[in-house]
């Protein structure tokens, strides 16, 4: 007998604005017409949130700017139902859920259809073993690329300097100068202070400097130090809204590294 989550059957508690990954399949190029409806007028922008675990994030922005539509997507059933309850709760009518993955990117939305994907603090498959595993790599940015306006953008966030020095070299950009630490935390480290220090840039496993990727996307900007680099940034939903992991490591005085890239 097949496991089935217990959380899957309570997420039709919120069937209106949570959608499964089958049904979202169907929606491609109909998300604009679906907000219509539920904010009264057509959204500003449609933005995807890639791995939004409970949404906190998401509806603090969205809370903050009711006439953009916002989607976030996870794959874990218990966070997207904890998610779910946060958005009926505060009673955002341009928040919506996806159970699934960004690898069925193409499937959920149609061919221009968003602004922007945010893609804050994926999971680095940090093992040379895993690295084939990173979201960052062809086959998603070419669905994203599908997926976004022209000039739309993808905004990346990692604390994990070997993932940075990752998608910067499919842009066949050098190895980036990082922050020292040593300077910027206090003599007695967190566990987060220790845990960075061990991460090492990548020696081997990086890829080769990537032609459809670069055909695709312009490299916008990048920073070592997202919060510490403020002259520059593009002005967005989140450019002053750091998430709770952000606002730990940043209490450390630890970097967030970023990249921004955009739709040619």
């Amino acid at each position: 007998m097949a496991f089935l989550n217990p959380y899957a059957d309570r997420l039709k508690e919120f069937s209106s604005f949570v959608l499964n990954d089958t049904d979202a399949h169907s929606l491609a190029q109909g998300w604009h017409k679906l907000f219509s409806a539920r904010l009264g007028n057509p959204p500003a922008k449609l933005t995807l949130e890639i791995g939004c675990s409970n949404a906190e994030f998401l509806c603090a922005v969205a809370g903050r700017h009711p006439e953009i539509a916002f989607v976030g997507i996870d794959w874990k059933f218990k966070v997207v139902y904890k998610g779910a309850k946060r958005i009926h709760r505060e009673n955002l009518k341009n928040a919506m859920l996806v159970r699934g993955t960004a690898h069925d990117l193409e499937k959920i939305f149609g061919e221009g259809e968003l602004d922007e994907i945010w893609i804050f603090f994926p999971d680095p498959w940090a093992k040379k073993g895993q690295l084939k595993k990173r979201l960052m790599q062809e086959s998603f940015l070419l669905a994203a690329h599908r997926a976004l306006k022209k000039n739309g953008r993808i905004f990346f966030k990692t604390d994990h300097p070997g993932y940075f020095q990752w998608v910067l070299a499919l842009f066949g950009e050098p190895e980036p100068v990082l922050p020292e630490y040593s300077q910027a935390t206090p003599v007695e480290r967190s566990m987060r202070s220790r845990q960075i220090q061990v991460r090492r840039l990548e020696k081997d496993g990086l890829p080769a400097a990537n032609a459809a990727i670069q055909a695709a996307f312009r490299l916008e900007r990048y920073s070592t130090d997202y919060w510490g680099e403020r002259t520059g940034r593009t002005v967005t939903p989140f450019s002053e809204t750091p998430t709770l992991f952000e606002q730990l490591f940043v209490k450390d005085g630890l970097p967030i590294y970023y990249v921004e890239l955009a739709r040619r």
